[in-house]
C-alpha cells in the first residue's frame, strides 16, 4: 500500500509539472530553466499527498489536498 501512495503523488506532481510547464513556456518563451524551477514550485503546492497510515485495525489510506482536511479513500 506504501508502493501505492508514492505512485499516486509521483503521478500527481507530474501530471500537474508538466501542464504549468507547458502553459509557462507558452507565455514566457526562452525562460527554460525559470519555466521548470516555477512549474516545479506550483506543483510541489497544489499537488495531493498521499500517505499510508499504519493503526491497530490495518493500514488506512489518505489523501490530503490543498485547503482539505485528509480523507481517508477506500
Amino acid at each position: 500500500m506504501k508502493y501505492k501512495a508514492v505512485l499516486y503523488n509521483f503521478l500527481c506532481f507530474a501530471v500537474i509539472f508538466i501542464l504549468t510547464r507547458t502553459a509557462l513556456h507558452y507565455f514566457f518563451p526562452g525562460h527554460d530553466l525559470w519555466t521548470a524551477i516555477a512549474s516545479a514550485i506550483v506543483a510541489m503546492v497544489l499537488a495531493p499527498k498521499f500517505i499510508v497510515v499504519r493503526g491497530p485495525s490495518g493500514e488506512k489510506f489518505f489523501v490530503k489536498w490543498l485547503f482539505t482536511a485528509p480523507k481517508e479513500i477506500k
